[in-house]
């Protein structure tokens, strides 16, 4: 019996590769090249724009989408990016509305080039955007939160708060982005001289700083409650020596080891003491960046209405023009049928005036032919009575011959 051998089959990811022209395959690299100095910038300036413990923001409970990124996430993003190749898609189907897309789960890290991917602005970083959220898919980011793999979804970054492949690429190249304009040489916000940087002056930065701070002031607020306040009175008097039989005879019973261990001085309790009145400040000034978290949110909401009431605005100024343009061609094609009618009617005339004249031509031959038999007539009425005046003659003479 014949052994038949199953197919193999057909890797989906070679049935629309195609190969980058030579300016295509140096756009990409520079691309790449620009996206690997970004992430390497903001590695550079984790302290301020990065998590490295998500314990910290753990009682912040960010349960919706927040631009916080922690140090493992960006390492990973680079790691994979250095394995990152490019083609460019040869499906026309995947060139309507779609910059680029890659196969997740494929150990093939390609990432295909459609046709919006050229014609991208390098000013707003939208090509690094977009490379970014195609690696995210390779580290199994998904465009929802609900389609983030099961590793994902158990990572240091679900700790502090879950992301998607799209919310990835825009914190760091939008959250992360310099405030001020690139002028001379450099950014007008901090003095950078590199555009494909992240820059420690965007609202991000300030916002972990006021929550590394409140953490900060809270846990020097715990340590403040084991560290013993002196007597009132005793503040100055008291030396290293009073202090420390005054620890063993009024808290000695009171303090463990590790309590003994925090003990400060009173001047330093005293500054944990001012430190910790200030959280409440601190905690209003958090509240107003949620604030203008909230704001911002609004406005880009609004922004993406009002883009959409523009297209929405020049989408019947674009029908409103194929109205009109239907209407004059509608207008033309009455015209062209008018004129038509006209040659018709021209024509129509021209054989009527043609068919007046071959009546008037045949009137013409008719009554010439009259004419002729008329003339025919008389001439043979002529030859009748000449030939009747001969006969007469002839008689006459055989009568008088007779």
């Amino acid at each position: 019996m014949k052994t038949v051998r199953p197919r193999k089959p057909k890797r989906r990811t070679m049935n629309n590769r195609c190969l980058l022209s030579e300016d295509e395959r140096k756009q990409a690299t520079e691309a790449k090249e620009q996206t690997q100095r970004l992430l390497s910038d903001a590695l550079k300036k984790k302290e301020s724009l990065l998590v490295e413990d998500p314990e910290v923001f753990g009682e912040l409970n960010l349960k919706k989408l927040c631009p916080f990124l922690t140090t493992d996430l960006v390492e990973e993003l680079i790691r994979e990016l250095e394995k990152v190749t490019f083609a460019k898609n040869k499906d026309p189907k995947q060139d309507i509305g779609i910059s680029a897309y890659v196969y997740r789960g494929s150990e093939d890290r390609t990432i295909y080039l459609c046709a919006p991917f050229w014609k991208m602005d390098s000013k707003f970083k939208s090509q690094q955007d977009t490379i970014i959220h195609e690696v995210s898919h390779f580290i199994g980011y998904g465009d929802t939160v609900q389609k983030n793999t099961e590793g994902v979804q158990k990572s240091p970054q679900s700790m502090l708060c879950p992301q998607t492949a799209y919310s990835v690429g825009l914190a760091l190249t939008l959250d992360m982005d310099h405030p001020g304009t690139f002028t001379d040489g450099s950014y007008s916000c901090c003095g950078e001289t590199s555009r494909d940087t992240v820059c420690e002056k965007s609202w991000i930065c300030n916002h972990i700083r006021l929550v590394k701070l409140m953490n900060k002031i809270e846990h020097l607020w715990k340590q403040i409650l084991l560290v013993p306040r002196c007597p009132a009175g005793d503040e100055t008097d008291a030396t290293s020596d009073d202090t420390e039989e005054l620890g063993a005879d009024t808290y000695g019973k009171e303090m463990d080891d590790s309590g003994e261990d925090s003990v400060r001085s009173v001047e330093d309790t005293n500054q944990f003491v001012r430190e910790a009145e200030r959280s409440d400040e601190t905690k209003q000034s958090i509240e107003n960046g949620d604030k203008s978290i909230e704001d911002a949110e609004k406005s880009i909401e609004d922004t993406k209405k009002s883009i959409e009431d523009e297209e929405k605005a020049i989408d019947a100024e674009k029908s409103i023009e194929d109205a009109e343009k239907s209407i004059e061609s509608e207008k033309s094609i009455e015209d062209s049928e008018k004129s038509i009618e006209a040659e018709k009617s021209i024509e129509d005339a021209e054989k009527s005036i043609e068919s007046e004249k071959s009546i008037e031509d045949a009137e013409k031959s008719i009554e010439a032919e009259k004419s002729i038999e008329a003339e025919k007539s008389i001439e043979a009425e002529k030859s009748i009575e000449d030939t009747e005046k001969s006969i007469e003659d002839a008689e006459k003479s055989v009568n008088g011959t007779g």
